[in-house]
């Protein structure tokens, strides 16, 4: 990996990390800040409504004093002495309840000064009762009327904490929407600045590419250069030893003349000239492929005159070859695809198991875009090793060296696939066969006749 995409690289995770530290501290305060204003609403809506309810119970407790007063029933005075002692108990629960929640210093002061003044209400009201229940009501009356002021303070007591609670969580609200705000600023001020900081790495980003897909440009151009090189100089090869080969062979018919019967030598160099001649038509084969790619064909019809050529030799071989090929047009050259064919099928009688007649089967249709043309054959087969190697130039099996060739034959196949803008593949296995797959792409127009031939 180069450094600049490792650049790159550290630079978008740092943003992406950056992005999510940002959105995991945005989501940390905001539920924060909503856990905060709801704790406030609900301590204030408690301590108001406490409040509110010991107001009421201190004012539904002198009701009962008065109405304690007023009767003069014995059962009824015992029936609201029992109220009375209730509201007491509740009274005093709430104080005990509310006590936490005096927690500022003005709040406190003034919860101390209001329990204070409830419990200046305890002796006259203790007094009061003592005269009602032994019907000195005018008494009582009087005990009661020295009070009314201390009541009406105790109720001013419990309206300023309530005003208090207000105002408290009306300031603690303002300060969240402050805070709010700011986390607002805040998380906007670091989106512009990934904004920015994406939008420049992206620009150099583009800019990277952009060089280095010039740089691809130009080693494309550059290679497509130098393999148009090599294939005019493997031309310029072959032509330059057709010559001395031509001569060989019109030097042969007065050696011959010359040699013993028996001598060997005239065959061998034969079989040397003839495969020269091989090896040269292949490399003008090789030379000629980019020269003559492109064009249209009906795999179908190209099949037809390669079974045509090879029927009667596997015939011959006691095999069989059966064709099944549907109709299509692809972009290929007609005899390049031929050559590409004929190759195959050669390479499937030439390479078959001595013992086994060969059987070939070739087939093709239109597949996902594009059409495949298969070769399949039961011959000797090949290893991984072996299937990894088949397309380089010159390679020869091992086991294979003893049978004609020149290791040229998938080589042309391949070229001209890669050459269509397609490929070759093959699935092999040792002792059993192969099935070479020629991948072309259709021609504008697709399919033609669906049918096939057999």
């Amino acid at each position: 990996m180069t450094t600049g995409r490792r650049f790159v690289n550290l630079a978008f995770t740092l943003i992406g990390v950056g992005v999510l530290g940002i959105t995991l501290f945005a989501i940390g305060q905001t539920q924060s800040l909503q856990a905060r204003a709801r704790q406030i609403v609900d301590n204030m809506l408690a301590s108001i409504r406490t409040v509110g309810t010991l107001k009421s119970e201190v004012q539904h407790r002198r009701i009962l004093i008065d109405d304690h007063i007023f009767t003069r029933d014995v059962a009824e005075m015992a029936s609201l002495e029992g109220q009375i002692a209730s509201v007491d108990a509740r009274i005093k629960a709430m104080a005990r309840a509310y006590e936490p929640w005096a927690n500022l210093v003005s709040e406190h002061a003034t919860w101390v000064r209001a329990r204070a003044d409830l419990a200046t209400l305890d002796a006259p009201i203790g007094r009061a009762l003592a005269l009602s229940r032994q019907n000195r009501d005018t008494e009582a009356r009087q005990e009661m009327d020295l009070v009314a002021a201390q009541f009406a303070l105790v109720g001013q007591d419990f309206d300023q904490l309530i005003a208090m609670n207000d105002r408290s969580a009306s300031a603690n609200l303002e300060e969240i929407s402050r805070i709010r705000l700011r986390l607002m600023v805040t998380l906007l001020g670091l989106g512009l600045l990934g904004l920015v900081a994406t939008a420049a790495l992206g620009r150099w980003a583009s800019k990277q590419v952009a060089r280095r897909e010039a740089e691809l440009a130009r080693h494309a151009e550059m290679l497509e250069t130098r393999n148009r090189e090599l294939d005019a100089f493997a031309g310029r090869v072959a032509h330059d030893v057709r010559g001395p080969l031509t001569t060989i062979k019109l030097a042969m018919t007065p050696l011959g003349r010359k040699l013993p019967p028996d001598d060997r030598t005239l065959e061998t160099l034969g079989r040397g000239v003839a495969r020269m001649e091989g090896l040269v038509e292949d490399l003008l084969a090789l030379a000629r492929i980019e020269a003559q790619v492109r064009g249209r064909c009906d795999p179908a019809r190209v099949v037809a005159e390669v079974e045509g050529e090879f029927a009667p030799r596997i015939q011959a071989e006691k095999g069989a070859l059966r064709v099944t090929v549907d109709h299509a047009e692809v972009s290929c050259s007609e005899g390049l695809l031929r050559q590409a064919v004929a190759n195959l099928v050669e390479n499937a009688v030439k390479y078959h198991r001595p013992e086994v007649a060969p059987e070939v089967s070739i087939s093709g249709n239109a597949v996902d875009g594009r059409y495949d043309l298969r070769v399949s054959d039961n011959g000797l087969g090949m290893s991984k090793e072996e299937a990894a190697h088949a397309f380089e130039p010159f390679y020869r099996s091992p086991r294979t060296q003893d049978r004609p060739g020149t290791g040229l034959g998938l080589s042309i196949v391949n070229r001209v696939a890669e050459a269509s803008g397609g490929g070759l593949s093959v699935q092999s296995h040792l002792g059993q066969g192969s099935t070479f797959v020629v991948h072309l792409p259709l021609a504008t127009g697709g399919v033609g006749e669906a049918g096939g031939r057999g």
